[in-house]
């Protein structure tokens, strides 16, 4: 039986006292996109940035499932894709130029 003066858990407040909005589900990192209709298999993408880029059964390229967010190596890859399959969704709070 806890003491009637005894004071409350620490650990417990801390976590009452928590900003729920931290705890919010956060949305999923921006990751390439493979138009599997367009690609054609050359394995430009997995040679330029295999930690985006996987391939597939039949030698299509596909998003590597542990892909971090997109960066310049993503980028390449999507520029060097000669049937242009590679599509990068725009980052978040970027600014896209009108």
């Amino acid at each position: 039986m806890p003491e009637p003066n005894a004071e409350p858990n620490a650990e417990s407040d801390a976590e009452s006292d928590a900003d729920p909005e931290s705890n919010a589900e956060q949305p999923p990192p921006a990751r390439p996109r493979v138009d599997l209709s367009r690609c054609i298999a050359s394995g430009i993408c997995t040679a330029t940035a295999p930690n985006h880029f996987t391939r597939s059964p039949d030698g299509k390229a596909q998003p590597h499932p542990d892909a971090p967010p997109w960066n310049t190596e993503a980028q390449d890859a999507a520029s060097l894709c000669p049937m242009e399959a590679i599509h990068l969704p725009p980052r978040s709070g970027s600014h896209t130029p009108e």
